[in-house]
């Protein structure tokens, strides 16, 4: 494999596709990395929903493919995200 043929991998996986960005204010306010990517995912598929009111559905599954955060790391983020009245869940 070559140089050029690394590149073009590496290029691939850090992609705008691939990535999720999170405001340095987020991680400052919230005071953990995981509720600030969380707070901003959930800001990225609300602007992104068919649903007038923002609503959009994302199992704890599909929050640890897209953000790989486990299940209970998922919940104590949301936890805190609905205890600040930024969000509300609903199942």
């Amino acid at each position: 494999m070559n140089a050029f043929q690394i590149k073009d991998i590496v290029k691939h996986f850090v992609g705008q596709a691939n990535t999720a960005s999170v405001p340095t204010i987020f991680k400052k306010w919230f005071g953990s990395y995981n509720t600030a990517i969380l707070f901003s995912q959930i800001l990225y598929w609300s602007d992104r929903t068919s649903n007038a009111d923002g609503w959009f559905y994302k199992s704890y599954k599909d929050w640890e493919r897209e953000l790989f955060l486990s299940e209970k790391e998922a919940r104590t983020a949301a936890e805190k995200l609905v205890e600040k009245g930024l969000i509300e869940t609903a199942v």
